[in-house]
């Protein structure tokens, strides 16, 4: 996904030089598994398969010591707003990199798990920082297929984000009437915020508390 004003916040936000290649790609979440007692989603973050960019990023490829210092996960790369997760383990298969996430606990957070397990929220973003990309070679041809232009050999994990898109709306807005998904938390996690949306009873909205990352990646609550 070519977006240089997200490549920029994220040089920004991760302290890189202006010529740093930053690369952002963004997929379905696949494999999903959702543990909504222990809070944790299961799922693949990046996959082998060629994007509509043409490229393919390998797995063993990627450079993930510096993202097991970062840890945090946002929503739609908002640094702005506090992490909605922390990761809590990262396996690099043949297909991809897997990813397990805490999703913390929160108003919009509480809603973003569930949306995620009824497939409502269904994206996912990587961003990492390339270091050595060339043209696939005859093997990766045959493996990848015509429609691969580039293989991203190495490059250094900086943060994945759970994001809006691609999105199930017709799933979302069902969360919205059953009163599982506030009208805000909707408008949030992507769907547009229409005239008639605005009568529907979206309940109490309470303030999400402050959280810090402790040492561990675990999240902490803070009373604010």
């Amino acid at each position: 996904m070519h977006n240089p004003q997200l490549a920029d916040r994220i040089k920004r936000r991760h302290e890189l030089p202006d010529d740093a290649r930053v690369g952002i790609k963004s997929a379905k979440l696949i494999n999903t598994d959702v543990d909504m007692t222990k809070r944790i989603v299961q799922g693949v973050i990046s996959t082998i398969m060629v994007d509509m960019d043409g490229d393919v990023v390998l797995p063993f490829g990627m450079d993930t010591t510096y993202f097991d210092d970062v840890k945090a996960v946002y929503w739609n790369h908002d640094y702005n707003q506090i992490p909605v997760g922390t990761n809590r383990n990262l396996s690099k298969r043949h297909d991809g990199i897997y990813a397990n996430t805490y999703i913390r606990k929160g108003v919009f957070e509480d809603e973003l798990l569930s949306a995620i397990a009824e497939g409502a929220v269904r994206g996912q973003s990587i961003g990492f920082r390339t270091l050595e990309c060339s043209p696939p070679d005859n093997a990766e041809k045959k493996s990848f297929g015509d429609g691969c232009r580039n293989v991203i050999r190495k490059a250094v994990m900086l943060e994945y984000s759970i994001t809006p898109m691609p999105a199930n709306p017709g799933a979302l807005i069902e969360l919205v009437t059953k009163g599982v998904v506030s009208r805000e938390g909707a408008v949030r996690m992507g769907l547009p915020d229409t005239v008639r949306r605005k009568f529907w009873d979206t309940g109490t909205v309470r303030p999400a508390p402050a959280v810090i990352i402790d040492e561990t990646g675990d999240i902490e609550m803070v009373v604010g």
